[in-house]
C-alpha cells in the first residue's frame, strides 16, 4: 500500500529544504513535487518559462509528460505560489534536483525510512481530495485516470490534515543550518609533508 506523509512531515521537509546548509536550492522542486502532484521527472525539466505566477493564471505548464501524452496544465495552489514567488525573486531553478542533497533533507525530516517512489505524489492526491473530493480535476492535474488514482494514490488522511496541508506556510526568517565543514576557511593539506 503506497505511503503518504502527515502535514507535519510535509513541512518539515520543506523546511527543511529552506534553511539547508547548502542553499535552499532543493526548495521549488520539492514544493511542486509535494503541492502540485507534478511527476518528479517532468519537475526536472521544468524551467521558469513553463509557470505561469500572474494572478490571472497562475499554473504549471507540463508538455512532456509520462509515455509522451499531451501537455496538461496545473493550478498553483496558494502555498505553492508563496514558495515559487519566493525561489524566482531569488535566482532558484524550479527543477534543480541533487540526489545527494535530496537524501540529506529527508533524512533530516525523518521520512528515510518510509520514502517511495512517488511518495509526495500519493501525498498531494490524498490531501487534496479530501478537502474538495474532486476527482476531475485531480485526475486533470495529475495526469493518471480515476481508477489508476484510487489504486495506486488516494489514501485516507484526517480533513483537518487536508486543510492544514493547503495552508502550509514556512518559517523564511528560520537560520540557515550550519555546514558540517563549518564555516570560514579550511586548512589545506600539505603537498609532499
Amino acid at each position: 500500500v503506497p505511503a503518504v506523509i502527515t502535514f507535519d512531515q510535509a513541512w518539515e521537509l520543506l523546511q527543511g529544504a529552506l534553511v539547508d546548509a547548502e542553499g535552499p536550492d532543493m526548495l521549488p522542486y520539492l514544493a511542486v513535487c509535494l503541492l502540485s502532484g507534478v511527476r518528479p521527472d517532468e519537475v526536472q525539466r521544468l524551467t521558469w518559462a513553463d509557470f505561469y505566477l500572474e494572478p490571472e493564471h497562475r499554473l504549471i505548464e507540463v508538455n512532456v509528460a509520462k509515455g509522451g501524452r499531451a501537455r496538461r496544465n496545473v493550478p498553483i495552489c496558494d502555498p505553492l505560489m508563496r514558495i515559487l514567488t519566493w525561489a524566482k525573486d531569488r535566482g532558484l531553478q524550479p527543477g534543480a534536483f541533487s540526489r545527494r542533497k535530496f537524501r540529506r533533507i529527508r533524512a533530516k525530516a525523518g521520512l528515510e525510512p518510509l520514502w517511495e517512489k512517488d511518495l509526495l505524489r500519493h501525498t498531494y492526491a490524498s490531501h487534496r481530495y479530501i478537502v474538495d473530493k474532486d476527482v476531475d480535476r485531480l485526475t486533470a492535474d495529475m495526469g493518471n485516470s480515476e481508477r489508476v488514482l484510487f489504486q495506486n494514490y488516494i489514501r485516507p488522511v484526517s480533513l483537518a490534515d487536508g486543510k492544514k496541508f493547503l495552508g502550509l506556510a514556512l518559517h523564511w526568517s528560520a537560520p540557515r543550518e550550519k555546514s558540517a565543514m563549518g564555516s570560514g576557511p579550511k586548512p589545506r593539506k600539505k603537498i609532499g609533508a
